[in-house]
């Protein structure tokens, strides 16, 4: 499948300096294929800011001309929350670009969606969700443009697909630098567990129950390197963020990255221009450093769009920033926001997702809120039209469901729902 063209769509990034960072550390590193014989294990019982919610159905609305509904090849879109013929022990999902990744309550991973890169991680039809053959029991999944990652519960991550840099196509395979169609485990330091996982576009993090950070991929926008240094990419390199203090939480967007330190300090690194990162003045952060505006405040979860981030808080609000073309930001205008900003009107929120320009929220009465950029039907409002401020998903089916977590693609949305 080739993604087709989106109807009214925000402008390209701008480009990026083509050099690295000169603090990011590179390390030894290698990737191997996996033998896929299924080892069984006990979750990881060191402490882990990976959550769950409580297990439920999928349902999806949008676009799914590239098979991301996962509905089957005959249905092209939804206005409204549609179940996916799934089983209902659900716990966790993410969205790539247009494909899905979720895992069950046992440790198992499927995914449905376009697989052109390799990103489903397996054979077979994309139009419908299929099991991936993981060697361990999963607790995590993140997905970006073409790649996904999983978190096993012995600490290690796997991933699948391809990235892309200014050069191309840039796959995990070692031996070709093809995509790879299978999990390949990160080789990141030995004796060290990794307990959360994060995806950009073609970036990826990993944080270590030591609370360093490692990146790999492609992280600037327009950054250029010589072919014989292209896998050099995909070496995890240590992240500086020691300054800071013991990070314990992670979180990427399409180019901007987040982490959440044991003293509730917050600091972003990336793409910055719209202020997207959260610190003014600042086109793009070749460093990780604080976002101010977190100082007051204690901040549970951060999403993050094409060019646009949301945070949730412990109290339940929501504090959104970036660029806001659609009205992404929930705020009731297109106003750009460089600095994070409490998001008005709303009730208390337990989960956020961030599409490239549209957003979801989840209240605790369990039910969906969106905004932003409705042309493909991602907000579930049953028309093409953009909102500004965050309204209810509406729907039959969702009728006597509560909603308990939420994910968001380019052109689709997902939710998790359990009776009430």
């Amino acid at each position: 499948l080739t993604a087709p063209m989106m109807g009214k769509m925000a402008p390209s990034p701008l480009p990026m300096d083509s050099t690295m960072d000169a603090t990011t550390q590179n390390l030894v590193s290698a990737m191997k294929p996996l033998s896929l014989k299924r080892r069984k294990g006990s979750p990881d019982t060191s402490p882990s800011p990976v959550k769950r919610a409580r297990a439920g159905r999928v349902m999806v609305f949008g676009s799914g001309e590239c098979a991301q509904l996962g509905l089957g090849e005959d249905v092209n879109e939804r206005k409204f929350p549609t179940p996916v013929d799934l089983n209902d022990r659900i716990v966790s999902i993410s969205c790539g670009g247009i494909h899905n990744i979720a895992v069950t309550d046992n440790g198992e991973v499927w995914t449905w969606g376009c697989n052109d890169e390799k990103a489903l991680g397996r054979a077979g039809d994309e139009w419908v969700p299929a099991k991936v053959d993981m060697p361990v029991e999963v607790t995590k999944v993140t997905g970006g443009d073409s790649h996904s990652m999983a978190l096993g519960v012995d600490g290690q991550v796997y991933t699948w697909g391809a990235y892309r840099d200014a050069n191309g196509l840039m796959g995990f395979d070692p031996h070709s630098g093809e995509p790879s169609a299978s999990p390949i485990a990160m080789m990141l330091p030995k004796g060290k567990k990794v307990i959360d996982i994060a995806s950009g576009v073609n970036h990826s993090l990993a944080l270590l129950e030591n609370g360093e950070i490692y990146e790999w991929g492609h992280i600037r926008i327009g950054q250029r390197v010589a072919s014989h240094r292209r896998m050099d990419l995909l070496q995890p390199r240590l992240v500086n963020v020691r300054k800071f203090g013991k990070t314990v939480r992670i979180y990427a967007g399409s180019y901007q990255s987040f982490a959440v330190t044991q003293g509730g300090k917050v600091f972003a690194f990336g793409m910055n221009q719209y202020g997207q990162g959260g610190v003014p003045g600042k086109d793009q952060l070749h460093k990780p450093e604080e976002i101010v505006a977190f100082r007051d405040v204690s901040v549970v979860k951060i999403a993050g769009g094409l060019h646009h981030s949301l945070a949730l808080l412990s109290d339940g609000r929501i504090m959104s920033f970036g660029r806001n073309n659609y009205g992404e930001l929930g705020m009731g205008d297109l106003d750009e926001r460089r600095i994070p900003t409490v998001v008005p009107d709303l009730p208390s929120m337990i989960d956020i997702a961030c599409g490239n320009t549209h957003s979801l929220a989840v209240s605790n009465t369990g039910e969906t809120y969106s905004c932003g950029f409705g042309e493909m039907l991602q907000l579930g409002s049953g028309a093409d039209q953009d909102r500004k401020k965050f309204e209810i998903v509406g729907g039959s089916q969702i009728q006597n469901q509560q909603i308990v977590a939420a994910a968001a693609g380019a052109q689709h949305s997902v939710i998790i729902v359990t009776p009430r």
